[in-house]
């Protein structure tokens, strides 16, 4: 999301900030102007109060790690309509932890970085994409105007995707039977289409409850139907709020299967 990938570019630019803070550091001017004016704590422009001298000295450093800083933008390339991009859904019964699952990802790729200093290497930009394009999906992809309460997926939704996590309770059996149906669709499209697609079948384990095995769900379908199909089907039985290296076992499995 936003606040990842301002943290994530300020982390790459740890090199010029230092520098920067460095060369602050020597303007003793600067001390001297904010040590002077403490009680003028309504002055939103403190610069306005130093000497030409050293508004031209502080702007020019500014100015020059500004440049530095700033993201480098081609003009003349491409730019992707966010409408083309393709997504990995996360879809599901109510109440499965979908929107769980997305901000726990948030969450272990923050401390990934916060923690362990991981270093930016192409690997982990790319595992930086795969989590900031997973959404759960929304209303707009959903149709209430159905004959039953059930809802269903547009089918622009399906052909927008690139995967799908389908999570459900895995303590719930019609958690589950909602599951099977929902599959279903996503199976109907692909077969209409003909394109190869990852799909993982998430089992939400909760604490002290019975566990539905997530295998319980493929035995609904032919196996030989699903490889025709083009889809790669992978059952996990996580607890999406605290199995982080699951989740990350997961989210691999996932990576490998687009890239």
């Amino acid at each position: 999301d936003e606040i990842t990938d301002v943290y994530n570019y300020l982390l790459s630019k740890e090199a010029d900030l230092e520098s920067y803070a460095s060369e602050l550091k020597k303007l003793q001017a600067l001390t001297e102007l904010l040590h002077g004016h403490k009680d003028r704590t309504n002055q939103k422009n403190i610069l306005s109060l130093a000497s030409k001298g050293f508004k031209t000295i502080f702007l020019t450093l500014f100015n020059k790690y500004l440049e530095k800083m700033s993201p480098k933008i081609d003009l003349t390339s491409h730019l992707l309509d966010k409408g083309n991009l393709k997504k990995i859904y996360v879809f599901g019964p109510r109440n499965a932890g979908k929107t769980t699952f997305v901000k726990n990802l948030e969450v272990i790729q923050f401390l990934q970085y916060k923690n362990n200093e991981m270093k930016r290497d192409l690997a982990s930009k790319i595992y930086d994409f795969i989590i900031d394009n997973i959404e759960v999906l929304t209303y707009e992809c959903i149709d209430k105007d159905t004959d039953d309460e059930r809802t269903r997926l547009y089918e622009d939704c399906i052909d927008n995707a690139q995967g799908f996590i389908l999570i459900y309770d895995a303590s719930n059996k019609d958690s589950m039977k909602e599951t099977i149906e929902m599959f279903q669709l996503v199976l109907n499209r692909c077969q209409d289409k003909g394109d190869s697609m990852p799909i993982m079948i998430i089992g939400n384990k909760f604490h002290d409850k019975e566990e539905l095995s997530p295998d319980l769900i493929l035995e609904n379908f032919d196996l030989n139907e699903l490889a025709e199909c083009g889809l790669l089907v992978q059952p996990y039985s996580i607890n999406v709020l605290s199995e982080d290296e699951k989740i990350i076992e997961a989210i691999r499995w996932l990576l490998m299967r687009i890239i």
